[in-house]
C-alpha cells in the first residue's frame, strides 16, 4: 500500500538565545546546582538508568514510592520526552524496579518485581511477587501492554503445622533476576524461585529464562522454560553475538541458547569457579567467567571459552595471602574493552585488589590497598569511573577517570560534582551511564533543602572533566527562524520502516499524522519535543 504523509504542527513558544556562537546545554556546570530530572511534589526515588544509545540517558524511578516513571535527557541534557515522566506502571500496591537496559534502539526495557496481586500487608523482601518487563522507545512511547508483560505467576501456598491445628501461607518471591537485550528490541529474562510443592520443603531453587521479543510476545512457555530444577544458588544471563544467551546456573554450570530458546552445545559447560561467580563477554564472542574461594589462602578462579563452548582459559588461579571477601553482592567482573577483562574484589584484611587481565590470561596489571578507587562504572572502551565524598563545612561528591593502564586522568582530586550544606544522608541510590564520548552521565535520588520529598537529580561530566557540555556552532550568526522544515523520509517508498527527518526552530508538541491513499488516517503520535534543531523519526510501517 502507497501512503501520503502529512504532518500538522503546534508550538508552545520559548526563546532560543545564542551568545559568541555557544549554545549552553541543560546540563547544569554549577555543583550547587546540577540538573533536576524531577523535582515534582511527593516523591520521586531509587532511581535506575541506561544509554540511549546517543549519548544521552533513560531514567526510570518510583513515583510516590509506588508506581514507575520514565524520562529520557539527550546529551546535552534536553528532556526529550514528557517533562513529568511517562508512566511505566501505575497497577496497584507497589513496583520496585530491578533493572533497566536498553533495548539497542534508542529505547529501554524495564523489569520490575510487582505486588499487585498482593491481598494483605507483607513484608516487601519476603512477600510474594510477580515479575512484569516494560518496553519504551525513544520517542517515549510505552510498547508493550499497560502496566507491562507479565513473566512470572503469582505462586503461595499453606500447609499444616505439626500440631494439625494451624494453617499457614507459604511465600513465594524470586530472586536472582537479570535481564539482557536480544539484539532486535526484545529481551531474555532470567529469575530464580522455590518450590511451590508441599511435597517439597527443601527449598531449592528453579532456574527459569523467558524471552519477550519486540512486540512484547512471551516465547518461552507461558511463565518462562525451567532450565535447572534443584539449584542451590543464583543464575544469570549476558547477550551474545547472535542474538542469543549465556546462561549461568549455580555459579558452576554455563548454558547458551539461541533466539529460539534451543540449546546450541549438546551439555552445558560444567566449570569449579567456585561461589560469587559471574560472567561477561569477551567481545570476541564468547565469554569469561570468574569465582571465588575464600578459604585460606583465597583463590579467584577464571574460566574462558569460545562461542562453541571450546575452552581457552581453564584452571587459571590468583592467589592471595588471606581469604576473600567478595564485594556485596558478589564479586564484580567487567569487561575492559579490549577483549580482556577487570576484577575486582576484597580479602579479609579490608584490602581491595583490583586485576586488568588480557585475553590470554595475563595479568597486565594490578593495583591492591585499603584506598583503591573500585569502579562505579567501566564505559566499555577501558575508561573506568570512581565517586567519592568529602565531609568538612560543606558536603561534596567528586568523580575520578582513569584509563585501562590505571593512570588517573582528572587529578588527584577529581571533578566536583556535587555540592550541598544540608547533611550528607540526604543522598540515596546513584546510578552511573557512559556518555560513549569518555564521560559519564551520574543519576542520583537525593532530598532538596531536607524536605521531606525525595527528588531525581541528574549531571554530565565531559571527557575533559567538565559539567555539562557546549555545542559550538559553525556560524555565530541567527539566520531567521523556520518553525518547521520536513526535510525527507528515507526510504522512500519504503518496506518495514521508514525515516522522517524534520527539523524545528522551538520546543513544542509535534502532531505526526499518516493517511493513506483515501485520505482515512493510518498512524497518528503525538509527543513534546524539547530541543530545536533537526530530528529523526523513525516510523514502523
Amino acid at each position: 500500500m502507497n501512503y501520503h504523509r502529512s504532518f500538522s504542527f503546534y508550538f508552545m513558544v520559548t526563546f532560543l538565545v545564542l551568545s559568541n556562537g555557544i549554545l549552553l546545554s541543560q546540563w547544569s556546570t554549577d555543583p550547587w546546582i546540577n540538573t533536576a530530572i524531577n523535582a515534582d511534589d511527593y516523591m520521586q526515588a531509587y532511581p535506575d538508568a541506561c544509554t540511549d544509545m546517543r549519548g544521552g540517558v533513560i531514567v526510570v524511578w518510583r513515583e510516590k514510592n509506588t508506581d514507575l516513571y520514565a524520562l529520557r535527557l539527550d546529551k546535552y541534557g534536553y528532556m526529550k520526552w514528557n517533562p513529568d515522566g511517562v508512566p511505566i506502571c501505575t497497577a496497584e500496591q507497589w513496583q520496585w524496579t530491578i533493572d533497566i537496559v536498553s533495548d539497542e534502539k534508542g529505547g529501554a526495557i524495564i523489569l520490575w518485581k510487582d505486588y499487585r496481586q498482593l491481598n494483605q500487608e507483607w513484608d516487601l523482601e519476603y512477600a510474594s511477587n510477580t515479575l512484569y518487563v516494560q518496553r519504551i522507545d525513544s520517542q517515549g512511547r510505552v510498547l508493550w501492554e499497560k502496566n507491562g508483560v507479565q513473566l512470572s505467576d503469582f505462586r503461595t501456598y499453606t500447609y499444616i503445622d505439626a500440631s494439625d491445628s494451624l494453617q499457614q501461607i507459604q511465600r513465594i518471591p524470586t530472586h536472582s533476576e537479570k535481564i539482557a537485550p536480544d539484539g532486535h528490541g526484545g529481551a531474555y529474562i532470567c529469575w530464580t524461585a522455590t518450590h511451590d510443592s508441599i511435597d517439597d520443603q527443601t527449598f531449592n531453587q528453579i532456574a527459569y529464562i523467558q524471552h519477550v521479543d519486540c512486540s512484547g510476545n512471551c516465547l518461552w512457555d507461558e511463565y518462562g522454560k525451567p532450565v535447572m530444577v534443584g539449584i542451590q544458588e543464583i543464575c544469570s544471563i549476558i547477550s551474545d553475538d547472535s542474538s542469543g544467551i549465556y546462561c549461568l546456573i549455580d555459579w558452576k554450570y554455563i548454558y547458551r541458547f539461541n533466539y529460539n530458546g534451543n540449546m546450541m552445545w549438546d551439555n552445558p559447560i560444567s566449570t569449579l569457579l567456585g561461589i560469587d561467580a559471574d560472567m561477561v563477554t569477551d567481545d570476541m564472542g564468547g565469554f569469561f567467567a570468574a569465582g571465588t574461594r575464600k578459604y585460606y589462602p583465597g583463590k579467584i578462579l577464571m574460566y574462558r571459552a569460545d562461542r562453541s563452548g571450546n575452552k581457552l582459559l581453564d584452571n587459571w588461579t590468583y592467589d592471595i595471602e588471606t581469604g576473600i571477601e567478595t564485594i556485596s553482592p558478589r564479586m564484580r567482573i567487567y569487561p575492559d574493552g579490549h577483549n580482556g577483562i577487570y576484577l575486582i574484589f576484597k580479602d579479609y584484611d579490608d584490602v581491595i585488589h583490583m586485576l586488568r587481565v588480557g585475553p590470554d590470561g595475563n595479568i597486565i596489571w594490578e593495583k591492591h590497598g585499603k584506598d583503591i578507587d573500585t569502579p562505579n562504572l567501566i564505559d566499555g572502551y577501558g575508561n573506568w569511573f570512581r565517586l567519592y565524598g568529602k565531609n568538612d563545612s560543606t558536603y561534596r561528591v567528586y568523580a575520578r577517570k582513569y584509563d585501562k593502564d590505571g593512570n588517573s586522568l582528572w587529578g588527584d582530586d577529581g571533578i566536583l560534582v556535587r555540592i550541598r550544606n544540608e547533611d550528607w544522608g540526604g543522598f540515596g541510590f546513584w546510578k552511573f551511564v557512559s556518555d560513549l564520548n569518555g564521560g559519564l552521565i551520574m543519576v542520583w535520588d537525593e532530598t532538596r533543602h531536607l524536605t521531606q520529598y525525595w527528588d531525581i537529580m541528574g549531571q554530565m561530566v565531559n571527557s575533559d572533566g567538565q559539567l555539562g557540555i557546549a555545542i559550538n556552532t559553525i556560524n555565530p550568526k541567527i539566520p531567521p527562524p523556520i518553525i518547521f522544515n520536513l526535510v525527507k523520509c528515507y526510504p522512500n517508498p519504503f518496506n518495514l520502516s521508514t525515516n522522517i527527518i524534520y527539523q524545528i526552530a522551538e520546543p513544542g508538541y509535534v502532531n505526526i499524522s499518516i493517511f493513506d491513499i483515501n485520505g482515512k488516517t493510518v498512524f497518528e503520535d503525538k509527543f513534546y519535543q524539547n530541543q530545536p534543531g533537526t530530528h529523526e523519526y523513525i516510523w514502523f510501517g
